[in-house]
């Protein structure tokens, strides 16, 4: 059975089963300082998703601004929403899907992830992700993301040249793609230069 952890309160665990299906869901309550177990320091922390084996619906995620490690380590975890859905204030998706060695494909589409500006490791060591969008559109506050496909050691497509004018901002990129098999030479000698 898979367990949701509000990160405001840690220790209020929910877990969920339905139809032999394991499901997560949150609450779509803005978090505030008269929740319970809040704290300055967590704000408007998203959450963490432990054994799922699918994501059906983020739900209403427009108070997040943070998503750092919310299912990393997911072994079993094979498939996400076909959209990032509504994340208006998500600033931080780091480590987000680290290591879900089982996930195959991510959205078709990078839209709802424009106001994000770290994304450092964000499926790194995801080692069956094969493909992810082709379009960079939406990215409009990337600054960082570092190691974000880091022996993805099944992704083999993406498009570079396109990633330098859809995130205008982006400014480290070290070990973004090392240990896949991606090998665009025109658009590696862009990014270089």
């Amino acid at each position: 059975t898979a367990s949701i952890s509000p990160r405001y309160n840690p220790s209020a665990v929910s877990q969920f089963e339905k139809d032999s299906q394991k499901w997560c869901f949150h609450s779509k309550t803005p978090y505030s300082n008269t929740i319970p177990g809040y704290h300055d320091s967590y704000g408007y922390d998203g959450m963490s998703i432990t054994d799922a084996t699918e994501i059906v619906s983020w739900g209403d995620t427009k108070y997040i601004t943070n998503m750092d490690g919310t299912c990393n380590y997911n072994h079993g975890l094979t498939a996400i929403p076909d959209s990032w859905g509504n994340w208006e204030n998500l600033k931080s998706t780091n480590a987000m899907f680290i290591n879900c060695d089982s996930l195959t494909t991510i959205p078709t589409s990078w839209d709802g992830l424009n106001n994000v500006s770290a994304s450092n490791s964000m499926f790194r060591l995801c080692s069956s992700l094969k493909s992810i969008p082709t379009s960079w559109g939406c990215l409009d506050n990337l600054e960082d993301a570092s190691s974000m496909f880091y022996n993805c050691s099944s992704l083999s497509e993406i498009n570079l040249t396109d990633l330098l004018t859809k995130a205008p901002k982006l400014k480290n990129i070290a070990r973004m793609f090392l240990g896949t098999k991606i090998n665009d030479k025109d658009g590696v000698s862009a990014f270089i230069d």
